[in-house]
């Protein structure tokens, strides 16, 4: 068992120097599903496809989709990752369904006192993207289209 740095970036930058080097440091990783692409165009990760295909049914759709590249399977998801609201129901009666109504929410609670209306993941770092992500998806727009033309600028995402 190895410690991992904290952060995503540090632990990506470390795997990477490791599997380049060859490095018989470590057996497993637990990698991020957005590693999944580089890592087996690289032939760092073993095809499991054989091993998980049988069991792909016991998988929600999205994470099997994720530890895939090229129609194959290289990694086994063991938790998924949802962006969720969490809200103070002493300050708003029930969560808010629109972007609109989150800032009202927020303007409400910085009035009565409270020092951050909303808090969120800023930094630059791979939750700022995530987070991103779920803001432009749940407007109705995208990054790319299915033809991967660039579509992030059009009005939806904006």
């Amino acid at each position: 068992m190895q410690q991992a740095p904290p952060s995503t970036d540090d632990y990506h930058s470390m795997a990477v120097r490791q599997l380049q080097a060859k490095s018989p440091e470590v057996d497993v990783y637990a990698i991020d599903v957005i590693w999944v692409p580089e890592f087996a165009a690289a032939g760092w990760v073993k095809d499991l496809t054989d091993k998980l295909s049988p069991m792909k049914g016991d998988y929600l759709e999205g994470p099997m989709n994720a530890v895939t590249y090229q129609g194959k399977m290289y990694a086994a998801p063991y938790r998924t990752d949802t962006g969720v609201l969490y809200y103070r129901s002493d300050l708003v009666s029930a969560p808010p369904k629109t972007w609109t109504d989150l800032e009202n929410d927020a303007k409400a609670g910085m009035a009565k006192g409270v020092a951050n209306g909303f808090v969120w993941q800023g930094k630059q770092y791979k939750g700022l993207i995530c987070d991103f992500l779920e803001f432009v998806w749940s407007n109705g727009g995208d990054v790319l289209d299915a033809d991967g033309k660039v579509v992030v600028n059009q009005p939806q995402a904006v």
